[in-house]
């Protein structure tokens, strides 16, 4: 199965690639990896550490913008507070009956 990557002209820390839709270019990931290992070793370590970044800040909007989607829900009256056992419970049932 060949994946494909978007390459984005923004960083991560200017905008989201989700939200912004300006993709200059389309490559696979093998190419990706390829290009990448045409690198120096000094240059493939930087590299990794900007992805690794860069996944870090981009899971960290996407869990701020699930704390204000929670907030928002729980001060429209849609989330009530409760015990924490048992929210607990009905999280630990939720994924029982995911699976």
């Amino acid at each position: 199965m060949m994946m494909r990557l978007a390459v984005y002209a923004a960083k991560p820390e200017q905008s989201d690639p989700e939200e912004n839709a300006s993709v200059l270019n389309t490559v696979t990931l093998d190419q990706a990896i390829d290009t990448a290992f045409q690198l120096p070793p000094e240059q493939r370590e930087m590299l990794i550490e900007i992805l690794r970044n860069r996944q870090i800040e981009t899971r960290r909007h996407e869990i701020a913008a699930n704390a204000r989607e929670s907030i928002a829900a729980f001060r429209a009256g849609i989330l009530k507070p409760g015990a924490a056992e048992d929210i607990i419970e009905n999280l630990h049932q939720a994924l029982a009956d995911a699976q």
